[in-house]
């Protein structure tokens, strides 16, 4: 599928490439995938914790968890995918970068 936006995610052997630009192809797991997608999706708007958590693991995470250790451990969990998904930009050379706004959530933008 290509997105008009020259992102392209490519399913072989049971793994999801993400390919971009020129850049060589990225390889992702299902869930960075997931959390791509509705990064990508957000069209530079801010896109929030709870939406990511729900699209890579489902609904059985809550963001605003009454209980503050399992709302830590969430919020650890996503920032700890997301930083391997930045790290893979990186490598490949993305002019991508995922950002984190403060108390709202995370958002896709251009280099500069």
């Amino acid at each position: 599928m290509t997105h008009e936006r020259g992102y392209e995610v490519a399913m072989q052997s049971n793994q999801l490439q993400m390919l971009i630009g020129g850049t060589p192809p990225v390889r992702l797991t299902h869930k960075e995938s997931a959390l791509w997608y509705e990064l990508w999706n957000g069209n530079g708007s801010v896109v929030s914790g709870q939406r990511l958590m729900s699209a890579a693991w489902g609904h059985k995470y809550n963001w605003n968890d009454p209980d503050s250790d399992m709302r830590s451990l969430n919020r650890s969990i996503l920032s700890g995918r997301l930083y391997f998904l930045r790290r893979l930009l990186e490598a490949a050379g993305s002019e991508w970068q995922i950002f984190n706004v403060r108390n709202e959530g995370y958002m896709l933008k251009r280099k500069g």
